[in-house]
């Protein structure tokens, strides 16, 4: 997972508290802490991430036995201090924002995922997306009238297609949160095909990173409220 992403997450993490602050109601208590999922996620970022912070900053050593009557007890002297570089108050961030995310989607899943789901079967919604991501991609691209009309035309099908998958998904109980997340995936890669068919390789590029913030928060709120890890499910 890329530094921007992180950011991006809890940011987005912070946003999406706010909102259901404002829209929706009091979350449901806490699910039960799963051994899978985010939390091996957050382990992991743990382990890897976070493992030059800690051995620069939190290590003990104690003295090492020179004689038969070695005081074990007493720490040597500290290493020399380390130096606290970006990259360490990265690897300390990556670790608050999973941290962050994984507490507040856990407490607030039923809500989070009532939002979601509203907004898949509701087709005002699903049309304003619709007319604001092309307004997006139209200027990223610098697409004329002409050519943003092809494209909605070339494009709006798909879209229907692959969110109606995703809201069958969400409407069954318990909800398939794998399908919305086959759905989501198969929804990028069909925008980077017809945009490659289209305009050509470069008009890609300048969408995927037009799309970057959007289809990484969208696959991590599914992957969260699914309680699947975010590593293999934020591909496109």
């Amino acid at each position: 997972m890329t530094r921007a992403a992180l950011w991006l997450l809890l940011v987005v993490s912070i946003a999406t508290n706010l909102f259901l602050v404002l829209r929706a109601p009091p979350a449901a208590p806490p699910l039960a802490p799963q051994e899978s999922g985010l939390r091996s996620e957050l382990d992991r970022c743990r382990s890897e991430r976070l493992s030059g912070l800690e051995r620069a900053l939190r290590r003990t050593v104690l003295v090492a036995p020179s004689s038969p009557g070695a005081d074990l007890s007493l720490p040597a002297p500290p290493p020399a201090p380390a130096r606290v570089t970006p990259e360490l108050q990265h690897d300390a961030l990556c670790v608050i924002a999973l941290d962050h995310l994984h507490r507040q989607w856990e407490q607030s899943h039923d809500a989070l995922f009532e939002v979601v789901r509203r907004d898949l079967l509701d087709p005002a919604k699903r049309a304003e997306t619709l007319r604001r991501d092309l307004d997006q991609w139209a200027a990223a691209m610098q697409l004329t009238p002409t050519q943003r009309d092809q494209l909605t035309t070339r494009y709006q099908p798909l879209r229907d297609a692959r969110l109606d998958a995703a809201a069958a998904a969400a409407s069954v109980s318990p909800p398939d949160f794998g399908a919305i997340l086959e759905a989501m995936r198969g929804l990028f890669s069909d925008e980077d095909a017809v945009v490659r068919s289209m305009f050509g390789g470069e008009a890609v590029e300048h969408l995927r990173a037009a799309e970057l913030e959007k289809r990484t928060a969208v696959l991590a709120i599914v992957s969260a409220l699914g309680n699947q890890a975010w590593g293999a499910n934020l591909h496109w």
